[in-house]
């Protein structure tokens, strides 16, 4: 290492920088990013500050072609020398990026120096140098390579270069890239020019690094590895790229086979991996929940069932397995990884990743076309099942998405997918019920009766163990124990101490309603109805006999025989409950039937078949209130194949305490 410290000017002193295949992207965050400012803005300008390391590794001419394919002029004719980051990546773009953002403000205010630097020396020296007097041949100073998928963003939206066609993506990369920019240039506006002179004074002579070269006798991946645990530490995905890369290195002198073709297929699935992962910026998705499930599905015939069940919960696990028990070099000299083993296993993670993604977002249909509206809409029933019991499955079935993953890598026929789907949709449904009794005899029933295999392999056998479950005296005192607490806590969540899934069942009643009137309803609807949407809001529980009323809104006309106690529970039975969505909910919330009806263009009149049908009564009182209970009872019992016994039904839709005759 280098014993003289080093201002970013002298570390870019006819120097270029990569970031090589085997690092991450930029992952810094508001956080880091926000310390990272208040650090350069809060040090003293008459002294320095010292910023760390940074280890590089060189550049072989060997490799130019491929890291380097038209930024070799630089190196050939302008004297540059190429070097990757090795450690320091962070900081360093972090850097680049606030000077690029110091060029923009400049710009936009229409200055054209910086204390003795003019703007286009500052861009030449830090940023981007061109060739020659050509505005289209430009090499980067700082940045990936053009196989990256941060490359063509970085250039485009935080260097303000023409990439010429090139299609930017986002990830989580990218996105983390632009917050960065936008948090710099909202803080850059706030400072006057004076402020901001002495910014880039401090950034460009008063930080100072130490620089490291990497021997070429140390392995770069396994530098890689060790300096994991400075900074921001690396995902077990990030690592595992690393790994496999490092990897195929050691496949040379084994095998007649070509590494870098094995390089390039890892280079390839990852940056698939990030574009699906960031697809959308406002709710990226978990690497590393999708390598658990993946390593769960891709490994189940390597490993007891119990073990992978057990790696899902436990993320250092996940690590540990892959890293040190699996992908190792040990296993490459044994013979127990090969080539063709990396390969099967990249094109997995790929072909996982797109599925995955689908699971996440059905309503993308630019992804996995051949899934027809019925898969998808499959896909939005567990997620909201899930969503709504906060993924409370405990049984070894585990998350629907894993099992799902499992299924469509092993099953390519469409029609079988979606029978697997809707076997699994009624048994999630079914443990959620019988989670919802304060018994939770269901967690063992459901553990130990019915069968993984049979799930996945034989619908068969599967639908026969359902079937046995649903007539044993354990599900009958489930269903009986439950019923018994639906009669004093009803079926809304706040005087609920079950957690039935009573939005789920409004919501599968009202698509039950659509299809007997032979209406066909395409995914945006039934998403909506699900999910909500940013105009409308979220999915809510409206009582149709509200919670407050008055003696403005008539409702005491029709109840008022009824003690406190019973109107709580009438209130919160099932048949007075619809789905509505939020912004709906807020303007109709308390109002008389008549007004609730009718009201503007939002009223039951307006709304949903099932608000439709309420509408079409004149008066709403206990009558009404137990036969759409029991309307929503006959569904479930035909819909999911669950008899709630006739004399428990009252017990079950919320009534069951309640004097319904009273006159």
């Amino acid at each position: 290492m280098e014993k003289q410290l080093n201002s970013l000017y002298e570390l870019f002193n006819n120097t270029i920088y990569r970031i090589p295949d085997y690092q991450r992207g930029f992952a810094w965050t508001k956080s880091e990013i926000s310390a990272f400012w208040n650090d350069i803005i809060n040090f003293d300008i008459s002294s320095s500050y010292y910023m760390g390391v940074i280890t590089t590794d060189k550049i072989e001419r060997k490799d130019y072609a491929d890291v380097l394919p038209n930024d070799s002029w630089i190196v050939d004719l302008g004297g540059y020398t190429p070097l990757y980051v090795v450690d320091g990546q962070q900081r360093l773009t972090s850097i680049i990026i606030l000077i690029s953002a110091i060029v923009k403000n400049m710009n936009k205010n229409k200055r054209k120096v910086i204390n003795i630097y003019s703007i286009d020396d500052i861009r030449k020296t830090f940023l981007v140098k061109y060739k020659g007097d050509s505005k289209k041949d430009y090499t980067v100073l700082f940045g990936y390579d053009d196989k990256n998928s941060s490359d063509a963003f970085f250039k485009s939206k935080i260097l303000g270069l023409n990439t010429y066609n090139v299609i930017i993506k986002n990830n989580k990369y990218n996105q983390n890239l632009k917050d960065a920019f936008s948090f710099f240039i909202d803080k850059l506006d706030k400072l006057s020019f004076n402020q901001i002179q002495r910014l880039y004074l401090k950034l460009t002579t008063k930080i100072l690094f130490n620089i490291y070269q990497i021997d070429h006798e140390i392995n770069v991946f396994v530098t890689f590895e060790t300096m994991n645990n400075r900074g921001k530490q690396l995902s077990t995905l990030e690592l595992l790229k690393n790994r496999l890369i490092y990897l195929s290195t050691r496949f040379d002198s084994k095998y007649k086979i070509n590494g870098e073709a094995v390089r390039k297929q890892i280079n390839e699935c990852w940056k698939q991996l990030y574009d699906y992962l960031g697809k959308k910026p406002e709710k990226m998705l978990s690497d590393d929940a999708f390598l658990t499930a993946h390593t769960i599905t891709y490994f189940f015939k390597h490993h007891s069932k119990q073990q992978m069940i057990i790696r899902r919960y436990y993320r250092d696990g996940l690590r540990h397995f892959l890293l040190d028990e699996y992908f190792t070099v040990g296993n490459i000299e044994n013979n127990k990884i090969k080539p063709d083993d990396i390969f099967d296993y990249v094109s997995s993670l790929n072909k996982s990743m797109k599925y995955w993604y689908s699971f996440n977002y059905p309503m993308d249909n630019n992804v996995n076309p051949d899934f027809d509206k019925q898969i998808r809409i499959y896909f939005m029933k567990l997620k909201l099942q899930n969503d709504i019991t906060y993924g409370r499955f405990r049984s070894p079935l585990g998350d629907w998405k894993v099992l799902s993953l499992y299924y469509f890598l092993t099953t390519n026929d469409n029609a079988k997918r979606k029978g697997f789907l809707k076997r699994l949709e009624r048994l999630y449904f079914i443990y959620s019920l019988c989670d919802a009794s304060p018994t939770s005899i269901s967690v063992g029933v459901l553990n130990y009766k019915l069968s993984f295999d049979d799930l996945l392999d034989n619908y068969n056998n599967f639908d026969k163990d359902i079937e046995k479950f649903l007539r044993s005296d354990e599900f009958k005192t489930c269903i009986s124990k439950l019923c018994d607490e639906l009669s004093r806590n009803g079926w809304y969540k706040e005087h609920n101490i079950v957690t039935v899934p009573t939005k789920y069942i409004i919501s599968e009643y009202i698509l039950d309603l659509y299809k007997k009137a032979k209406e066909s309803l395409n995914l945006e609807f039934v998403n909506n109805l699900y999910f909500g949407n940013d105009s409308d809001g979220m999915p809510s529980i409206e009582h149709i006999y509200p919670e407050k009323n008055n003696k403005s809104n008539n409702w005491n006309t029709f109840f008022s025989k009824y003690t406190r106690t019973e109107k709580v529970r009438i209130k919160n039975s099932l048949g007075n409950l619809l789905v509505i969505n939020n912004k709906k909910n807020e303007k109709i919330g308390n109002k008389s039937f008549k007004d609730k009806k009718e009201h503007g263009h939002v009223g039951y009149k307006f709304g949903t078949i099932d608000e439709q049908r309420v509408a079409s009564n004149e008066q709403w009182t206990i009558k009404e209130i137990k036969n759409r209970g029991l309307e929503i009872v006959n569904f479930i019992n035909e819909h999911w194949g669950i008899q709630i016994p006739r004399d428990k039904r009252i017990e079950f839709i919320g009534l069951g305490k309640v004097d319904i005759n009273k006159q």
